[in-house]
């Protein structure tokens, strides 16, 4: 059976229940799949060759853009799409779902990257905002099972 590619969504954190919430709105594009955020330590001895510390686990990190677009004829319209912009940008610090195009579920913090774009030739009708979702867990998604196990607190 062929599988029907599905577009990436992003995700609010339910304030309740820590667990998917509400969709940011926009849509998303500039999309790079989720890859390991590999940080290998290395020590040069003065004599030698290095020598690396093995990784037991990387967290994941997925690159993307996500596009507000703003209605120009429909006044209502172009009223909600402002007040989820609006709302996406001042929650920028908060826990954020993302669903990748096979289903799975990473939750993680905006982290080095939120620039906010403005196309010249589509000024106060689009804006971009270039993200990196940093994500506490593996390549295989947010543990169901084991959530209390995931220590996010970064205590």
């Amino acid at each position: 059976m062929k599988e029907i590619y599905k577009d990436p969504i992003l995700y609010f954190t339910d304030e309740n229940t820590e667990n998917k919430g509400e969709r940011v709105g926009g849509f998303i594009f500039n999309y790079v799949p989720p890859t390991p955020d590999i940080h290998v330590h290395v020590n040069k001895p003065l004599k030698g060759f290095s020598t690396f510390q093995e990784a037991e686990k990387h967290d994941t990190k997925i690159r993307f853009t996500v596009g507000f677009m703003f209605d120009e004829k429909d006044e209502d319209l172009r009223q909600k799409q402002t007040t989820q912009f609006l709302d996406f940008r001042k929650r920028y610090n908060e826990w954020f779902w993302f669903e990748d195009e096979f289903g799975i579920l990473f939750k993680g913090k905006i982290v080095k990257k939120f620039d906010i774009k403005v196309p010249e030739q589509f000024e106060g009708v689009t804006y971009y905002i270039d993200i990196e979702l940093l994500c506490p867990c593996g390549l295989d998604g947010w543990p169901k099972e084991t959530k209390d196990e995931v220590d996010v607190s970064g205590a």
